[in-house]
């Protein structure tokens, strides 16, 4: 029976950012339209019931790796209702053991204006709930200000950093996301390199999740079948997150290659590349990490 720490609560209840300007360029949910998120959100004693389902299923699981992540469509304060987050709470608190959620910035920083009355209220009171077991993840992706308005973020990195000094100064800590090759940023080895070295140096990010990005929101899929966009290869990937491991072993790293499930358009219509082409890329691949950390 396969186990995992990572619960996803399935609230039927997609992303706020998503539904106000379509979300991230990236993201799945803007391919799913409004059909994704149904009117009536599920109940929560059923997502209660789900999420006890799941520890039991994993706890062993969860407490060998000592945290829980979840992993809402969108963010813990705003997509996750309070009921189910209190249950959460409780579980780690019982078993002491550490959280990692994400949030954007922010929410953290009390909301943004144009929110309704009740997404307001849980950005304004999002902060009194973030614990010293706690690390708030936030969705950094590339730390590059003009890349972040090509994806549509929605964020500037000064945002993120007032969001993990305000993490931070509830003695709790500060995770990000990072998405190696989003669409139209150039030099994705380079900056997922940087973007790694930001969040650990700038923002004291203590947890780094790293996925490699593949054409799943509309935006993204035009830009891959148009040939304007080629995500980065499986190799370099792997590779990048092996370096990343390797130069900060005292941080939670997490990783997930999709683009192990996709072929890639390549000229002449290569799909699969050769050993010698795939060696080829992770020596580039270490020359970059070198190249960003002055290691060569």
């Amino acid at each position: 029976m396969r186990q995992t720490n990572y619960f996803y609560p399935k609230n039927n209840a997609s992303c706020y950012w998503k539904q106000k300007s379509g979300g991230c360029t990236f993201c799945g949910f803007t391919a799913l339209g409004g059909k994704y998120a149904p009117s009536k959100s599920t109940p929560p004693s059923r997502l209660i019931r789900n999420f006890r389902k799941f520890t039991l299923k994993n706890h062993d699981f969860i407490m060998k790796k000592g945290y829980l992540s979840i992993c809402p469509n969108g963010g813990m304060f705003t997509e996750v209702p309070p009921e189910l987050r209190q249950e959460i709470y409780s579980y780690a608190g019982k078993y002491g053991i550490k959280l990692t959620y994400d949030s954007r910035a922010q929410v953290v920083l009390g909301g943004e204006e144009w929110l309704s009355h009740e997404l307001k209220q849980a950005c304004k009171d999002a902060i009194s709930e973030v614990k010293v077991n706690h690390i708030v993840v936030f969705g950094l992706e590339v730390a590059n200000d003009a890349d972040l308005v090509k994806i549509n973020k929605g964020t500037a990195l000064s945002d993120f950093e007032q969001a993990a000094n305000a993490v931070l100064s509830k003695g709790a800590g500060v995770g990000v996301n990072i998405l190696i090759g989003p669409p139209m940023v150039e030099d994705p080895i380079r900056k997922a390199f940087e973007t790694v070295k930001y969040a650990v140096e700038v923002l004291k990010a203590t947890y780094v999740y790293i996925g490699a990005c593949v054409p799943m929101g509309a935006k993204s899929k035009e830009a891959y079948n148009s040939g304007a966009w080629n995500p980065v290869s499986p190799s370099e990937a792997s590779e990048i997150f092996r370096q990343i491991k390797l130069l900060y072993p005292d941080i939670i790293v997490d990783y997930s290659n999709q683009a192990v499930h996709m072929k890639h358009r390549k000229p002449l219509g290569v799909v699969r590349y050769s050993a010698k082409e795939q060696e080829r890329q992770r020596q580039n691949v270490r020359e970059m990490c070198a190249a960003v950390f002055g290691t060569a």
